[in-house]
């Protein structure tokens, strides 16, 4: 059978209007995919990646049951950063935050048929997608050529057509192009960066290829070549800290935030070749390092607070745009990438390894240090005794990578023993003479007790620390 053009995201629990979708799919001629279609002895999250990536749209079925679902919310993260999620309300839920900003189809009351006007919506926009001429349905029954569903070079007559399109529609067009045409291709660039609205809905999100121009890419951009990649948070509300049964005094009180604008923030901590590029330009210094710490894919560390604004001095007169530290509540409202669990991965501390180089049992067992009895050991292996290379790990929701483990981060607030002064709104606290900042996440050296999304440390701004980088933050104009 020929590649599956539509891949159906869904709750397990909505087997029944899952099925829905897919029969009135089969119905317009549309060959369809979804995990029923898994035998057990092949790897399930290897399979799902696949399909998503051959499909040329993704049904996300939302209902309350997949907005509580990690496996839905994965999905539906990928085939955004793949540009070509199109979702679907079956059942009244709140849609979760990250997609709060996209179209979405209200089928609610939808009973199968043909004619629901939204329905029709559904299948235009899958048609726009795959590229199909939408008044001849035959064209959904072609085989899908080798770059799929996507003609370099469009009849002028679409093209006329594309330009009177409304703005989120070219947006949308864009982006599918994109996947198919970068790399194998490498055509098409823009003259300058999408307005934020197009960013932080995650239709559009360039990046600087090597030959000089803003091309489409995948969920990421880039100022300059020796730049760090970023990726745009969209506008959200989230609850930042820990309950009051928690440990720790200076992540409470629990509070929400909400964060008005969108941002960009480093897809990977800050690595020495990043920081090496500074120094090349004279706008850094070089620290004492030892050289096998030095490695260029390695997290830049040992530098201060007063050091990573150094850098991000350096790199906003670089490019002309305003980098900086993320306030607090920016790195955490990143840091969780849509989950309200103790660790990213979820609530499992054995599950931390997948996504991060935290104190586990390849310390355990190859390090020669002696551990207090009060450290707790995360109980599973991520393979490495020290630093890792960034990006080694798993991202998350976000398509964030090491936002817990490897090394902690600088952020720009001063620290506070509490939440009780934080602002609703994300921005940083600030005190006259503040001489102490914060460090969060997890480092290489955090156990089960400070390796959680929520953990704070407070540090000298002049300090230097093995365990302590940083990953930057930039606005974006509106």
């Amino acid at each position: 059978m020929a590649d599956a053009q539509v891949f159906i995201s869904y709750a397990r629990k909505d087997l029944d209007q899952a099925r829905r979708v897919i029969d009135a799919l089969t119905r317009s001629g549309y060959r369809v995919w979804w995990d029923a279609r898994i035998t057990p002895q092949n790897p399930f999250d290897a399979i799902i990646e696949r399909e998503i990536k051959a499909a040329f749209a993704v049904l996300v079925l939302w209902t309350p049951n997949a907005v509580e679902s990690e496996w839905v919310r994965s999905e539906a993260h990928f085939a955004r950063s793949q540009r070509k999620l199109l979702p679907l309300k079956l059942a009244d839920c709140t849609v979760p935050l990250a997609f709060g900003q996209l179209q979405t189809a209200n089928l609610t009351s939808w009973n199968g048929g043909g004619d629901h006007p939204e329905w029709r919506r559904v299948l235009e926009w899958i048609d726009e997608l795959s590229g199909a001429d939408i008044s001849d349905p035959s064209a959904r029954l072609e085989e899908i050529p080798p770059v799929r569903h996507v003609d370099p070079k469009p009849d002028p007559r679409s093209r006329m057509a594309l330009m009177a399109a409304s703005a989120a529609l070219a947006a949308l067009l864009l982006g599918a192009a994109a996947y198919f045409l970068v790399p194998r291709l490498s055509t098409g660039c823009l003259s300058s960066l999408p307005d934020a609205r197009q960013m932080a809905a995650g239709n559009v999100a360039p990046v600087l290829s090597g030959s000089g121009c803003i091309r489409q890419s995948f969920g990421a951009f880039r100022d300059c070549e020796t730049c760090p990649q970023m990726v745009v948070m969209p506008p959200g509300t989230f609850t930042m800290g820990s309950p009051a049964d928690s440990s720790q005094p200076d992540e409470q009180p629990a509070h929400k935030v909400s964060l008005e604008r969108p941002f960009a923030i480093g897809r990977h901590e800050i690595s020495w070749a990043n920081w090496m590029a500074c120094v090349a330009e004279r706008g850094c210094k070089l620290p004492d390092v030892a050289r096998d710490s030095r490695s260029p894919d390695f997290p830049a560390h040992l530098l201060s607070w007063d050091e990573a604004n150094t850098y991000t001095a350096w790199l906003s007169k670089r490019t002309g745009a305003r980098y900086r530290l993320p306030t607090e509540a920016e790195w955490e409202y990143a840091a969780r990438g849509d989950t309200t669990t103790r660790f990213s991965s979820g609530h499992d501390p054995a599950s931390v390894c997948a996504t991060g180089n935290v104190l586990d049992q390849t310390f355990a067992r190859e390090s020669q240090r002696q551990l207090k009895e009060s450290v707790k050991v995360f109980q599973c292996e991520d393979g490495f005794r020290f630093l890792a290379p960034v990006g080694r790990f798993r991202a998350n929701l976000f398509g964030l990578h090491d936002m817990q483990g490897n090394v902690g981060e600088h952020v720009q607030d001063c620290y506070q023993r509490s939440y009780d002064n934080a602002s609703p709104f994300g921005t940083a606290f600030e005190q006259p003479g503040c001489k102490v900042r914060v460090v969060r996440g997890a480092s290489w050296f955090s156990d089960e007790n400070d390796g959680t999304i929520t953990y704070r440390l407070s540090r000298k701004q002049e300090a230097r620390s093995d365990v302590t980088g940083f990953r930057v933050a930039r606005d974006i104009d509106p």
